[in-house]
């Protein structure tokens, strides 16, 4: 009896433990998928202490539940820092950009100057906002 048994539990871990070795190193859950299980087991944990006389069991799926809605908010926070990453990227292209824009249009001006063909640089054009 003791050697079937073993035999079995043997068999049974062999069948179980095979296929986790084959998993991935982490597997990602969607935000709203996170949000989702943070709720379920925070209604669980409610469930548990609402009803049972033992405390135990609801107290160890709500620290779970805390560990989940930590990790969801983990998660948005991440989001948001790449988003926020990605708009200031774009900001300081834009502004290369103008930067750009403005040189070139200061280099035509000065060739106009230069070549006469431009009154922007003469006597009766206002400087700096002031007219001599």
């Amino acid at each position: 009896m003791k050697t079937t048994r073993r035999i079995t539990a043997c068999a049974l871990v062999l069948a179980l433990g095979t296929p986790l070795c084959f998993l991935p190193a982490t597997a990602r859950a969607s935000e709203e998928g996170q949000r989702n299980t943070a709720i379920g087991l925070t209604a669980a944990a409610a469930a548990l202490l609402l009803t049972q006389k033992n405390k135990l069991p609801g107290i160890v799926v709500g620290a779970g539940a805390a560990y989940a809605w930590k990790r969801h908010q983990d998660t948005v926070n991440e989001r948001r820092r790449r988003e926020r990453a990605e708009r200031e990227a774009d900001l300081r292209w834009s502004r290369y950009e103008r930067q750009d824009r403005r040189e070139r249009v200061n280099r035509e001006r000065y060739r106009d100057y230069r070549d006469g063909d431009s009154c922007l640089f003469d006597d009766e054009a206002p400087r700096n906002g002031r007219r001599r």
